[in-house]
């Protein structure tokens, strides 16, 4: 029993959550682009219990730098998310039995629900700080069945629109291979889209003839460009699960994947070669930057197609390894045009930065990865090579034409700063060179505004 003033004060928390049950089960509304809701205590208990829709709560806490920095991107996947899963908040300084419930011990800390239970699978990979291109696709893996049911390759097609790469599997019958292959998918799920035909005699037999198939059961990974690739090893052998794990964190990746902290630390165990699309992400929000990165993106996928043993990945020019440069400047670009390509070995000792003069066109790609191959195989006696290419018809000599893409390598100084001298105009009058010395001189006594090209 409750006293008049103690039903008066839980009243407005009553309707809250009301309203936040409706909201979150309607769907998309003219609300789309408020702030993620900050829920109490006692809501956020009763919100996890009733929603049955993801539930994304974060656990933060206002003089939190790491939060505050969180904050754009939890209001941008809320958009993103509408209809699909709730993204929600509590300050854990007012929390402290949730705390203790849910194991937070540092802010912030993200937790995903479903059904008034934690997806335990997805704690770890949720810490940190992440992007929205990253993040929405992680909490939609979690997002209906662990393996969704597929047929044709009609099926398989609806999921590369969406996620860009599907593991499938084909199992005649149920047993211990498609259960295998459920308890990956559990656990990969918000990496990567999972798929099976399963005791689907028609089904089978479409996808076999489909993608050609050798034999049955059989797991194999699908992307867009009509690339596929077929597990070779023995489903029911032992150690068959191990190895189909391995083909799976092997291969499971997009033509052309998107660098976050939530997918750095699978390409870097991947161990392979990469090819960074670097791209500026204020500019990808116009419509004109957008284009443009779409168009060096699906270029970038259709070389991808033929060279799956390299990662190609999308890179934001401010991600940083070691958060003092950024992989931009690591690969020998500057901000001068965006997109940009780069090619870096798994050892650090080749990379090859195609000329920011022109676009990233499928010719001048698949042309830079080659003679990126070519220096790859050089350096294998240890002696390391890092060059600049540029498309002869786009060197700032005039040189060349659209009709002879033929590369050039840049090899030294001094044909670079030629690029930049016409890039930006400047006669050899205007141009000095500067040691490192005297660049500081330069800069205290000079009264103009000074262009430093690195």
């Amino acid at each position: 029993l409750m006293s008049p003033r103690a039903r008066r004060g839980l009243a407005p928390t009553l309707a809250f959550l009301a309203a936040l049950l409706a909201s979150l089960a309607l769907g998309p509304s003219p609300c789309a682009g408020l702030k993620v809701l900050e829920l109490n205590a006692t809501t956020l208990d009763q919100a996890i219990e009733k929603h049955k829709k993801l539930l994304l709560v974060e656990f933060f806490s206002p003089d939190c730098a790491h939060c505050q920095r969180l904050e754009p991107v939890l209001e941008a996947a809320a958009d993103e998310l509408v209809g699909k899963a709730s993204v929600v908040k509590i300050d854990s300084r007012n929390a402290h039995h949730l705390n203790q419930k849910y194991l937070v011990r540092q802010t912030p800390t993200m937790v995903l629900f479903r059904g008034g239970h934690e997806i335990a699978e997805a704690r770890e990979d949720l810490q940190g700080f992440r992007t929205t291109d990253s993040l929405v696709p992680f909490v939609l893996g979690f997002r209906g069945p662990t393996v969704a049911k597929v047929g044709s390759r009609a099926d398989v097609d609806e999921i590369l629109a969406d996620r860009g790469v599907a593991v499938c599997g084909v199992f005649t019958s149920e047993g211990a291979p498609s259960e295998s292959f459920r308890d990956l998918a559990r656990r990969l799920r918000g990496y990567i889209p999972f798929a099976a035909s399963v005791a689907d005699a028609e089904g089978a037999r479409l996808l076999s003839e489909t993608y050609g198939l050798r034999g049955l059961p059989t797991i194999f990974v699908a992307k867009r460009h009509n690339y596929t690739v077929e597990f070779h090893g023995n489903l029911e052998a032992e150690g068959g699960a191990a190895e189909a794990e391995a083909f799976i964190e092997r291969h499971g990746f997009p033509l052309v994947g998107n660098l976050s902290a939530l997918t750095y630390a699978r390409y870097l165990a991947r161990g392979s070669d990469r090819a960074y699309l670097f791209y500026d992400p204020g500019q990808r929000e116009t419509a004109e930057g957008a284009a443009a990165f779409s168009s060096a993106e699906r270029a970038l996928g259709r070389v991808a197609a033929s060279h799956d043993d390299v990662s190609f990945i999308a890179v934001s020019s401010v991600a940083t390894e070691n958060g003092r440069t950024t992989l931009l400047q690591d690969s020998g670009l500057t901000e001068l045009r965006l997109p940009a390509l780069a090619l870096v070995s798994s050892d650090a000792k080749t990379s090859v930065a195609l000329c920011q003069l022109g676009e990233v066109t499928e010719e001048a790609a698949s042309e830079a990865l080659d003679e990126f191959l070519r220096l790859r195989g050089e350096a294998m006696d240890g002696q390391g090579r890092h060059v600049c290419l540029a498309f002869q018809s786009d060197r700032a000599d005039g040189e060349g034409s659209s009709s002879d893409p033929r590369i050039v390598p840049d090899h030294d100084y001094e044909l670079h700063a030629h690029h930049m001298k016409a890039f930006w105009g400047l006669g050899e009058s205007s141009a000095r060179e500067v040691s490192e010395q005297s660049h500081g001189r330069v800069m205290r006594r000079t009264w103009r505004d000074t262009l430093m090209v690195y």
